[in-house]
């Protein structure tokens, strides 16, 4: 029987993956937990803690349900107290392709994460469909990467994330880089910065004097019915109107400017985030650039991206032109004064 220990098992990832696993007969799990909250919440399952060093010795696989910004402080720690062949499973590409996690040619590291429920499933349980995040009812796909460590490894490290996130569907076999793309790239930087548009969009009509419950009904019903044209779920095409109306915004429907930048440039996540002040406005050695509606940063794999989205709102007036100029005078200016600031995770 595979022993797992679960970091930061009283948490709420932590949490989710305890209760898969508390009544597994394929593993022994040992669940890592240090604040007394986590371990209030785990004794409501009816579990309790082990001791951190307690578990690392016997761990066969260690699972880091653990905030980013941690993970490479605590690998530094834990990694080394490893016996020799054990797999340490990360829930996020971030931390493993970053490089912040520590070398060791005799572990594997293993790296899963959930797709979540689709919008077009198949679930006809209620509870199924109220299922949001997945691992309770409802059936999910998965993405899982063998960033380091033998072929072998990997069947054992898919095995335990159809474990954790179950009921699984599908598991996809990418490399780390491509787990990136897809998140926080594609899903949180531009997904979820256009989602975000679309709710403040929602909240100005209501704010116009439209009934919030007509206006979410028409907006959701909307929303469903164009992805599902979208993506060819449907079978037809949107109406003439919607298509006048989708492309002749004249770039005010949305802009996107997308940057790359190379890997010195990591640091500028924990120089621009904490110059966010309480008006959105980010202001740093005398520049300051709009942090308004439909904007985002990020940071991901050793990489700085930066994603743009101009919806509709308060920032339309900005010429996406100025707008890259500017940022890139910011990030040159931050890479000539702080090169040698150590990067982080956020």
């Amino acid at each position: 029987m595979t022993t797992i220990a679960l970091m930061g098992a009283g948490g709420k990832m932590g949490l989710r993956i305890a209760r898969n696993l508390k009544d597994s007969k394929e593993y022994k799990t040992l669940y890592v937990e240090i604040s007394d909250a986590g371990k209030a919440e785990l004794a409501k399952l009816g579990l309790s803690a082990t001791p951190q060093e307690e578990a690392l010795q016997q761990a066969d696989a260690v699972i880091l349900a653990l905030p980013d910004k941690l993970i490479g402080k605590i690998c530094q720690d834990i990694v080394p107290k490893l016996k020799s062949g054990t797999m340490v499973m990360g829930l996020d590409p971030a931390a493993p392709y970053s490089g912040v996690l520590p070398e060791r040619e005799d572990i594997t590291y293993f790296v899963s994460h959930p797709g979540h429920p689709p919008m077009f499933g198949e679930e006809t349980d209620l509870e199924a469909q109220r299922d949001w995040f997945g691992g309770v009812k409802a059936k999910q796909s998965i993405v899982c990467s063998l960033h380091h460590g033998p072929e072998k490894d990997y069947a054992k490290g898919e095995a335990i994330a159809r474990t954790i996130f179950a009921p699984v569907s599908r598991a996809h076999r990418l490399t780390t880089e491509q787990m990136a793309v897809l998140e926080p790239a594609l899903v949180e930087t531009l997904a979820l910065t256009c989602l975000v548009v679309i709710r403040e969009a929602m909240e100005e009509a209501v704010k116009m004097g439209l009934p919030r419950q007509a206006v979410l009904d028409f907006l959701l019903g909307h929303l469903r019915t164009t992805i599902a044209i979208v993506w060819d779920f449907a079978g037809a095409p949107v109406s003439d109107g919607a298509k006048l109306a989708a492309g002749c915004g004249n770039g005010h429907t949305q802009i996107a400017v997308t940057m790359q930048f190379h890997r010195e440039l990591y640091f500028l996540c924990q120089v621009v985030y904490p110059l966010i002040n309480s008006e959105g406005v980010i202001v740093t050695q005398g520049i300051t650039i709009a942090y308004g509606i439909g904007t985002s940063f990020f940071s991901c794999s050793g990489k700085l991206y930066e994603k743009i989205v101009v919806g509709t709102g308060r920032i339309l007036s900005i010429d996406p032109d100025r707008f890259q100029a500017i940022l890139l005078g910011i990030f040159h200016h931050i890479h000539h004064h702080a090169h040698n600031t150590r990067p982080v995770l956020l």
